[in-house]
């Protein structure tokens, strides 16, 4: 499942256009940004609400509860301001390994400058932690849709223009019309 989501805050003179993706296969959701600015965090759950289908959450949640290992959301926050929130998990407490499962990189500005890969389950206690820190609000617009293109319409790269022969073609008539 594929959706573009055009988002507006009209307030900021702030908009784009995002990719969401979600791999019904792997329950792997990508969000990128594909034109405009860089969504603001407190617009993330307006987002999955308008690009997922409803209830994701709960299934989400469900996702998250199937976890077999224990688990931590830890922020760090740098000297610019920028945050990083990681989920980590305990994969071996005998041995104390853990490692990180899925980030989500907010800007100093308190934007999402990189896209989101994430396994759906991973995603509640990350968007726990982070309206935690941040007023969720929606933007002034907010619009979803299932893209649709042929891509056999489109010429491939390196393909020629055609212009050059055209121009030449309108030379030749010119020269056979005696219109210099």
């Amino acid at each position: 499942m594929i959706k573009h989501i055009h988002w507006k805050n009209k307030n900021r003179e702030q908009g784009g256009i995002l990719g969401l993706k979600r791999d019904e296969a792997t329950n792997k959701v990508t969000i990128a940004s594909l034109r405009g600015n860089a969504l603001p965090v407190e617009f993330l759950l307006s987002i999955l609400n308008a690009g997922l289908k409803e209830g994701w959450e709960k299934e989400a949640e469900k996702l998250h509860l199937s976890r077999k290992n224990p688990w931590l959301v830890s922020r760090y926050v740098s000297t610019s301001g920028a945050e990083d929130y990681y989920l980590t998990v305990l994969s071996n407490p005998v041995w104390k390994c853990a490692y990180n499962t899925a980030h989500i990189h907010i800007s100093m500005y308190g934007k999402l400058n990189e896209d989101l890969n994430l396994w759906l389950g991973d995603i509640p206690p990350l968007l726990n932690e982070i309206l935690k820190n941040y007023n969720s609000s929606e933007p002034d617009y907010v619009y979803a849709y299932t893209p649709t293109l042929n891509e056999h319409e489109f010429i491939p790269p390196s393909t020629p223009s055609g212009l050059l022969e055209t121009i030449e073609a309108i030379k030749s008539m010119k020269a056979l019309s005696g219109d210099n």
